[in-house]
Formats: C-alpha cells, structure tokens, sequence
C-alpha cells in the first residue's frame, strides 16, 4: 500500500472511527450475538457504507480474524472461491430473470425452486464437479 494512502486513511480515522472498528473488532470475536450486539454490529456496518476510514479499518479486522481463525488456509481459499463462483453464478441468473422487478418474495420463492433444482442435479454429480460446473 502506498504510504500516502495509508497516511490519508490514518488522518481520516477519527476517534469515533477507532472507537467504532474496537467495537466491530470485539463483536465479530464473539461465539454469539445477543440481539443487543448484533444491532450495534449492523449499526457499525452501515456506517462503514459512508465511511472509507471505518471501511477500511473493518476490512483489515476482518483479514486479522480470518487468519487468526484459520480461514485463509489454502484449502479455504480454494473452497471461497469456488462459493464466489457459484454465488456469481447464481446472481447472474438472476439478473437474466429480472428479480430485481419482482418482490421479495417472488424473489425467495424463485431462489429457493433454484437451489432444490441445484440440490438435486449436484447430488447425481461427483463431489469433485459440484463447486466448478458451469451448466445450469
């Protein structure tokens, strides 16, 4: 990263900011979410939405824990990859049918058809194809 955008980040992070990726920080190393947390973690979130310093600083937590965790392993990369696939996948279908004209529900219902159909035509597959077929 470039020193200067490191140091513009570090000049835009307010104490509010810091205060507010502790928070995030000490809500995502948590088991469990009492409604209480899982409020404020949203409330943090969507500041994030207006904010590139707090966005920033939620991104590099998010790194630190997923290392601390184990899930930036070959094997899970390998694996998140292939669920991004599939999950592009997915919403390019949805595009093609234009659910973004329909309603929630019309959305669910179609989302939920979609993945029984997945389901079935995955388990008649081998476990090695069901994550990188590209055939719907």
């Amino acid at each position: 990263m470039p020193s200067s955008l490191l140091t513009s980040i570090l000049e835009a992070t307010t104490d509010q900011v810091r205060d507010m990726a502790i928070d995030y920080g000490l809500l995502i190393s948590l088991p469990e979410l009492t409604e209480e947390e899982g409020d404020r973690l949203q409330e943090i979130l969507d500041l994030a939405c207006e904010d590139g310093a707090l966005s920033f600083w939620i991104s590099e937590l998010d790194h630190i824990v997923a290392h601390q965790t184990g899930l930036l392993s070959s094997d899970c990369r390998k694996d998140y990859e292939n669920k991004k696939a599939w999950l592009r996948e997915h919403f390019m279908e949805c595009l093609e049918y234009e659910l973004e004209n329909k309603s929630p529900a019309e959305v669910r219902v179609f989302l939920e058809q979609y993945t029984a159909k997945r389901k079935i035509s995955n388990s008649s597959s081998s476990p090695g194809s069901r994550y990188t077929s590209t055939g719907k």
